[in-house]
């Protein structure tokens, strides 16, 4: 009978796990947190321990595998489109089976030289330098200023999530109010329709020459400190530019600088 020690298999699988999740994220520019990457983890690991003491047969193994893993992802990335989930679902598999494999060369190569603890080590330093480069770019995420609004337009109320972003210099050219620009699935649910004052305007983004759809809200309250009024258009933009991100669009620094 094999012993099993089950706080080590909890310590390496939790460590591999982590590394895995933060790959994937990273891999897919995918937004999260470090306490979703934990919680991650720590579910991951304890499946493995429950697969370590009990022992299963290697189908039910698989199966129990596949179906864990959703319950893992959705924890540390959300809900998601389904499109997006199995995308995040391969490129976590694959990532899996890649860090593996090397996993597997290096311990059957230095096994022969019985010499595991080389292995060890190297996978020890792995996890504390991918868990650093977490800490400090999730640290640098969440020191982002987001703030929290209330867009009034017809009898609408859409409350949405805004990321500060100084480099959104984009102004509405007749009315010359600056522009909130939102992901194009807000657009259905502000219900734009055909005869409210809607217009097309085109600006420089990154990727080149862009348009955006341009309405003109009755009121926008922004919580920030306090709630506050302001006075911006709504621009929508292509549907899916903010996919994956904890919020759903960007709003000029400008107008909440001195709020």
């Amino acid at each position: 009978m094999n012993t099993v020690y089950i706080d080590v298999v909890f310590v390496v699988n939790m460590c591999i796990d982590y590394m895995l999740l933060f790959m994937t994220s990273s891999f897919l520019h995918i937004k999260t947190s470090f306490f979703k990457l934990i919680l991650g983890s720590v579910v991951g690991s304890l499946f493995a321990v429950v697969i370590a003491v009990f022992q299963p047969e290697d189908i039910l193994k698989l199966i129990l595998t596949i179906s864990v893993l959703p319950l893992v992802l959705f924890l540390c990335y959300g809900s998601r489109r389904p499109i997006t989930f199995l995308k995040i679902f391969i490129t976590y598999f694959s990532v899996s089976v890649l860090l593996g494999g090397f996993a597997t060369l290096f311990d059957l190569y230095l096994g022969e030289l019985n010499n595991r603890m080389f292995v060890m080590f190297l996978c020890l330093t792995a996890f504390i330098f991918v868990f650093s480069k977490s800490i400090v770019i999730i640290g640098k995420e969440t020191n982002m200023k987001r703030v929290r609004a209330v867009v009034e337009y017809q009898d609408n109320l859409i409350e949405i999530c805004l990321l500060c972003d100084s480099g959104n210099l984009l102004v509405e050219p007749y009315k010359q109010l600056p522009v909130i620009l939102l992901d194009g699935r807000f657009k259905k649910k502000f219900d734009v329709s055909s005869d409210c004052d809607y217009r097309i305007i085109k600006f420089k983004s990154a990727s080149g020459v862009d348009f955006a759809g341009v309405i003109f809200p009755k009121n926008i309250s922004v919580y920030h400190k306090r709630k506050t009024g302001i006075d911006a258009a709504i621009g929508f933009v292509k549907e899916g530019l903010f996919s994956g991100c904890e919020y759903d669009g960007i709003i000029p620094s400008c107008l909440i600088d001195n709020l």
